[in-house]
């Protein structure tokens, strides 16, 4: 929350005040982009700015409410399907020969981040002056306009799984975690190899943080370390991941082009995954003060929510966007009876 939505929001202030006493000398466009006309004489009244602004309040609102673990819970309660994967189960070994535990499906249909944004869609929706209808043609011309990448992301994530079962990404792990003391180096290409593959740097820390923090106790390394390294590397990799690039041409309608983003990009991603390694290296060695002090935990048990208190949140949840809503319909009858 701290870091995704609070930063995000920080951001969007910051360049608002920014753009308010500053403008650009040139504005960068497309070759084949029309120009653009800005006539500085439209006012808009502070209703008609929160109305604009209302689709991405209540979004940002639920995210938060959803990223709460009693909400999740809740949700959970009523939402929650585990499917397992007889062909799975036992089919995959290990290098020893054990076989590979693998969990089942899980498929939380009402807590997950998607059914989140699908529900601030549907409120904002007629808080914007739209109809259901228009919604839903909305919606399939999106569809439509990113079926490509949705199959190529499918097949993407399909090629992740294989390239961590079958024990490719391991041994791509394995070979620079041998590097010794020069490990810390190479901690951020473990993240930025993760992204790459899996699209993710939630799932390229689940697949190499505990190599890091293993292997940076075996070396003499503060785990901190290179578990953050494989954080920070991960996200110069977000820029050439084919999942990333396959969605971003997909929205500026640049499909069949994603090989020139990727030239585009690749270079500075290894520019930014440079500077990481070296900072990294002189933090492992140099500069260890810098890490802040911290007490280890012992293995977490499972906490178990009380649903009841997930659920109150929600009624809160509730009350806040119907107010926000309500506040919306109430200045837009009286902008009505004003320009009337």
């Amino acid at each position: 929350m701290l870091p995704d939505v609070l930063a995000g929001i920080a951001s969007i202030f910051c360049l608002m005040v920014l753009l308010k006493y500053w403008k650009p000398k040139s504005i960068w466009r497309f070759k084949e982009e029309p120009q653009q006309t800005i006539n500085t004489d439209l006012k808009y009244s502070a209703s008609a700015v929160f109305r604009a602004w209302s689709p991405f309040v209540i979004m940002t609102i639920i995210i938060v409410a959803w990223g709460l673990q009693p909400v999740k819970a809740a949700l959970n309660s009523v939402g929650f399907m585990v499917v397992d994967i007889p062909a799975l189960y036992n089919g995959i070994l290990k290098a020893d020969g054990a076989p590979l535990v693998i969990k089942p499906f899980e498929f939380n249909y009402l807590s997950a981040p998607g059914t989140a944004l699908l529900f601030a869609s549907l409120i904002s929706i007629p808080l914007i002056g739209l109809t259901f209808r228009q919604g839903v043609e909305i919606y399939w011309a999106t569809l439509k306009q990113l079926k490509y990448p949705i199959i190529t992301i499918a097949a993407i994530v399909g090629f992740a799984f294989i390239a961590n079962y079958s024990g490719m990404s391991i041994t791509m792990a394995a070979a620079l975690a041998s590097t010794g003391v020069l490990f810390p180096f190479f901690s951020p290409i473990l993240g930025w190899l993760g992204v790459f593959l899996t699209g993710s740097d939630t799932s390229s820390n689940a697949l190499f943080c505990k190599l890091q923090s293993t292997t940076a106790e075996a070396i003499g390394v503060d785990p901190v370390v290179t578990v953050s390294a494989n954080a920070s590397g991960g996200v110069t990799g977000k820029m050439i991941s084919p999942q990333s690039i396959a969605i971003g041409t997909a929205a500026v309608g640049l499909v069949g082009r994603e090989s020139e983003l990727f030239r585009f990009t690749v270079k500075h991603s290894f520019i930014m995954l440079a500077v990481i390694c070296i900072i990294t290296m002189m933090q492992a060695y140099l500069i260890p003060w810098i890490i802040p002090v911290y007490k280890k935990i012992g293995s977490a048990t499972a906490t178990v929510y009380n649903t009841s208190v997930g659920f109150q949140y929600l009624i809160v949840l509730a009350v806040i966007i119907v107010s926000i809503a309500a506040f919306i319909v109430y200045m837009g009858k009286k902008n009505k009876k004003v320009n009337t």
